[in-house]
């Protein structure tokens, strides 16, 4: 397995001093919400890829990929009606190229209020999302980049709400490029057997995240981390896992970056 660690846990400033972080503590890669770098990321400069390139090859850091891609669009939906389901796809796929041109390989699709399900029935919803999800799934082979669900539980989504939901969706939609993610929050509340439901589906899996209930840091809250990295070093699992966290927006720098360093060698000690 490889570790890195989401930018939501640093905030809007000072990028580069990061990734000094993550590499000060052995992290072989950094997962980003592209939001919280650049105001539009899909109209960002060729200087601008050029220096956030720089920046990872400086600290000898791999782009694991996007998460929380439709932060700062609300408005974007797939399932309320036809003109905004196919805006929601082509902004995707203006992150798909986006996340291939800073040499990324993954976009994670949680966006809980982007797949609300509008009064529509689920397995409605279910149907049209094959559709959509393998429209982004061949667009996303052009570049090599995974295209991910993340299922959510019910107290945050409506659609794709367990572990077995997004296994089905993915078995379903049945593209190479289109797999699963797994966020450890999702199974503090959904209560699955991982170990169980996970078995012979371990190809399906390409990416984890590690955190506790709202976002807390891992290990803070829920202390059932030790049972989900056992599962994943048996399933031989070789792939990111990702700690996907905030801190708290009033914590001085050194109290963040002692949050990070904590987490960094919780996760370390439970996963690994």
């Amino acid at each position: 397995m490889k570790l890195s660690v989401s930018n939501i846990a640093w905030g809007k400033n000072n990028f580069s001093e990061f990734l000094s972080i993550l590499k000060n503590n052995k992290c072989d890669g950094v997962e980003i919400a592209p939001s919280l770098i650049w105001e539009e990321p899909t109209e960002i400069s060729l200087k601008e890829i050029l220096e956030f390139k720089k920046d990872l090859n400086t600290f000898n850091l791999e782009l694991v990929g996007f998460h929380s891609l439709l932060y700062t669009k609300p408005e974007l939906e797939l399932f309320k009606n036809n003109n905004l389901r196919r805006q929601t796809i082509d902004y995707i796929f203006k992150l798909i190229k986006l996340c291939n041109d800073l040499e990324g390989k993954k976009l994670i699709f949680g966006s809980p209020k982007n797949r609300r399900l509008n009064g529509r029935t689920y397995k409605e919803c279910f149907q049209q999302s094959i559709s959509d999800f393998r429209e982004i799934a061949k667009f996303s082979k052009k570049y090599k980049i995974y295209f991910c669900i993340e299922p959510l539980s019910k107290n945050i989504s409506e659609f794709i709400q367990s572990i077995k939901e997004g296994i089905e969706i993915v078995e379903s939609v049945n593209e190479e490029y289109f797999k699963l993610h797994i966020d450890t929050k999702t199974l503090f509340h959904t209560e699955e057997n991982f170990k169980e439901i996970i078995k012979n589906k371990t190809h399906l899996v390409e990416h984890v995240h590690v955190s506790d209930d709202n976002l807390n840091p891992p290990g803070t809250i829920n202390f059932n981390h030790e049972i989900i990295g056992n599962t994943l070093k048996k399933i031989n699992y070789n792939k990111y896992v990702s700690i996907e966290m905030l801190t708290s927006k009033e914590s001085y720098k050194e109290e963040k970056i002692k949050v990070i360093e904590n987490s960094i060698n919780f996760v370390k000690k439970k996963y690994f």
